[in-house]
């Protein structure tokens, strides 16, 4: 068993230690929880931190177990599959060199620059997370408004192209008189482009969330809000819970 592997297998053993703890709590359910992100992209404040133009973005899933209280709060771990839509993309400058001879009446260089590409193909993130919802304002006992924390870590799977390109250009006296290009292309695992963009394999996940709640039924809550989360931003995420 491999260290990830190991790593999920801790998350779980954690979570029922965490039930068997929870179990005594009076009034307390158990239930199920579903949400969705219909979009998702990468941190406008990450980017600053990445080499190179990212754009990562799709859509997110979440279905759960939860322990809490209809007109309360709740606690709980959720499988999450985060999609990452082909239109996904890093672009990067690994290097340039420029080299010149000749007079000042005919300079001739030489430019060269090398860009890597990564562009994903059926890629999504897999992973676990732990989730803790407080409401702190309660609306004729209907509606609640509350925080969501969460966090949890993620595996990257499926497949991405990665290009590296060379480009060559020759100048006289800062005119272009030649120009060529090559280009090789290798198909590597959503892992090694996530390690390439983030330099991470095992992706973290964090979120801090502001919640509306409404409660539907003595059993069913409908949840939607958004806020920060890593390493995509959530714009929008909506989901019930059903207590039993």
């Amino acid at each position: 068993m491999n260290i990830r592997k190991a790593s999920f297998v801790v998350a779980f053993a954690a979570v029922l230690g965490f039930a068997s703890l929870a179990s005594a709590q009076s009034g307390s359910s158990w239930g199920a929880s579903f949400d969705v992100t219909p979009h998702w992209e990468t941190m406008s404040l990450l980017n600053k931190f990445l080499n190179g133009d990212n754009r990562l973005e799709g859509r997110e899933v979440k279905v759960g177990l939860v322990r809490g209280r209809i007109r309360g709060g709740d606690w709980g771990v959720a499988l999450v599959r985060q999609e990452v839509n082909d239109s996904s993309y890093q672009r990067e400058r690994r290097g340039s060199s420029s080299s010149c001879r000749g007079s000042s009446n005919s300079m001739i260089c030489v430019n060269k620059a090398n860009d890597s590409e990564l562009y994903f193909n059926d890629a999504f993130l897999l992973g676990v997370e732990f989730h803790k919802y407080v409401p702190f304002v309660a609306i004729a006992k209907r509606v609640q408004i509350g925080i969501n924390f969460g966090g949890g870590a993620m595996l990257p799977k499926g497949s991405a192209e990665k290009h590296l390109i060379t480009t060559q250009t020759i100048t006289q006296n800062g005119e272009v008189i030649d120009s060529s290009q090559s280009r090789t292309t290798e198909v590597i695992t959503a892992e090694e482009a996530f390690k390439d963009i983030l330099g991470l394999s095992v992706i973290p996940t964090g979120r801090v969330e502001a919640v509306v709640g409404i409660i539907v039924t003595e059993h069913v809550k409908v949840k939607a809000g958004g806020g920060v989360n890593f390493p995509g931003q959530h714009k929008f995420t909506v989901g019930a819970t059903y207590l039993f």
